[in-house]
Order: structure tokens, then C-alpha cells, then sequence
């Protein structure tokens, strides 16, 4: 039981660097990679609650958690510009419907799920 302990303090210092880093920034894709790991950081708070509390309920609580997260990750990352053959900046659809682009200065990175369960995908 110890070990749970030890985990959800881990976690809560974890979510205090990540809320720091979503409300400053600096940049729109810092915030973006904040609220990303906010929600792996969630995912895996209901895991353990699940495992402490002994209610299977909130394993199912936290797989839905993980597939909104993914498809939060590819509606916020739906444009892409690429220069001389690399991803040099990234467009996205704010909630207002305005576009902001996201420059890279050193390299884009993106976290998505794969198509390892579409058969028709894995054929091609």
C-alpha cells in the first residue's frame, strides 16, 4: 500500500510542473505538450485509484480518458507545413475556429495513437 503512496506523490509533483508549464508557456506548443502529459498524468491517477480502491470502474474511466486524449492530439495537430522535405511548423484550428501556426525552431513532435487494430491500414 505504500507503494500507491509513494506513486501519487510522485504524480502530484508531476501535474504541479505540468499546470505550471500550461498556464506559462511560454509558447502555445509548450501549453499543447503540458495538456497532453496532463492527460497521460490523469489517466494513469485513475489506474491507481482504481488499483487503491478496488473498483474496476475507474479502469474503464481511464481507457476513455486515453482515447480523448488521442483524439484531442490529432483535432488540435490537423495542419502541417513542410519546407525541403522536413515538418517545419505545425497549423492549428483554434476553438473559435481561428488558425494559429506554430513555428519549430529545432524540430516538430507528435504524439498520436497508431493503426495497429485497422487491418485495412496494416495491409497497405
Amino acid at each position: 500500500m505504500i507503494e500507491i503512496l509513494i506513486f501519487a506523490v510522485a504524480y502530484a509533483f508531476l501535474a504541479a510542473l505540468n499546470f505550471y508549464r500550461l498556464i506559462k508557456g511560454p509558447t502555445a506548443a509548450d501549453r499543447m505538450v503540458a495538456g497532453d502529459s496532463m492527460d497521460v498524468l490523469i489517466t494513469c491517477s485513475l489506474i491507481l485509484y482504481a488499483l487503491f480502491s478496488g473498483r474496476g470502474i475507474y479502469l474503464d474511466i481511464a481507457v476513455i480518458s486515453a482515447m480523448l486524449g488521442i483524439v484531442d492530439t490529432m483535432l488540435v495537430a490537423r495542419y502541417l507545413e513542410k519546407a525541403d522535405g522536413r515538418v517545419t511548423a505545425v497549423v492549428v484550428q483554434k476553438p473559435g475556429g481561428d488558425y494559429l501556426r506554430l513555428k519549430a525552431r529545432k524540430g516538430v513532435i507528435l504524439a498520436t495513437g497508431d493503426f495497429s487494430a485497422n487491418k485495412e491500414m496494416m495491409a497497405k
